[in-house]
């Protein structure tokens, strides 16, 4: 349940957290390269993420959305270059793990993923529902810089998946 209060001590404390990072990157070189100013903007978000329950939707571990004493033992695959920062969002190795986790615990039938970007989700998708239709959907080719599907449409998970 949403509390105004709990928001706004969530705001303080993010702020509190990020000042010190944004006054140490707050240089002419930060702000005269789009790259490195989204790059801040990329840290001080993922530092609140993980030092703090989001107040509106909350946090739950993997093994609280199943219940207690019924999260199954799963081998998940992750293959790609996850760890590569500049490829695209998907760094967090706990993250990506956990979504993996969910599509194989689940039995993934069919999924609709929104904004494919590199595509490296999908594939991650695909290799660990592997009896899903995985559908993907992003903006057209000539809208973006990158080439969208470009980590995936050679990997055999690839037959799996529809581009749109």
């Amino acid at each position: 349940m949403f509390v105004p209060g709990d928001a706004m001590k969530y705001f303080i404390r993010v702020w509190i957290a990020a000042l010190p990072r944004i006054l140490y990157y707050y240089t002419f070189d930060t702000f005269s390269s789009s790259r490195r100013s989204l790059q801040l903007l990329q840290r001080v978000l993922e530092y609140s993420d993980l030092n703090y329950p989001d107040p509106m939707l909350g946090s739950k571990g993997i093994a609280e959305l199943f219940g207690k004493g019924r999260a199954k033992q799963l081998d998940v695959m992750l293959t790609g270059t996850y760890y590569d920062r500049q490829a695209s969002d998907t760094h967090q190795l706990l993250k990506i793990a956990s979504i993996a986790y969910l599509v194989k615990a689940i039995d993934a039938k069919k999924i609709f993923e929104i904004g494919t970007s590199v595509s490296r989700m999908a594939r991650l998708l695909a290799m660990n529902a592997i009896q899903a239709e995985v559908s993907t959907l992003d903006l057209p080719q000539d809208k973006v810089e990158h080439t969208i599907g470009i980590c995936f449409k050679r990997t055999p998970e690839s037959n799996q998946t529809t581009f749109r």
